[in-house]
């Protein structure tokens, strides 16, 4: 059976952010619910495939991290907090996955207060 790669950031920040890669059964993945595999983000993302770009209201393909750059959909608040998105597809998932949420927030900002946030590239 494939091992499942999984990292948390609890230690640090007592975040909930647990990353987990798989794809959702629906898509001939491994897992028959993705949200029990635990992914901060993949546990909002479940089966979601494609979600509406809040600018246009049109259902866009979330963003695909093995096929695509995240600098060409995504960048950084000022402060190195919030994930923006720059494009419909970033738009969409930053919302579907809620990247901005509470959690990720309150750790993003002690990465920063510390130099381990935002990447530099």
């Amino acid at each position: 059976m494939t091992q499942i790669k999984e990292h948390s950031f609890d230690k640090v920040d007592r975040a909930k952010a647990p990353v987990c890669y798989c794809k959702p059964h629906n898509l001939r993945g491994l897992y028959p619910k993705a949200e029990a595999v635990g992914f901060t983000g993949h546990s909002y993302k479940a089966a979601q495939t494609h979600y509406p770009d809040p600018e246009t209201g049109q259902r866009v393909p979330l963003f695909d991290p093995r096929r695509q750059t995240w600098a060409e959909h995504f960048q950084w608040s000022q402060d190195g907090t919030l994930v923006i998105g720059c494009t419909p597809r970033g738009r969409a998932t930053v919302l579907a996955l809620k990247l901005n949420n509470e959690h990720l927030t309150r750790a993003g900002r002690r990465w920063v207060a510390v130099g381990w946030h935002p990447p530099a590239s």
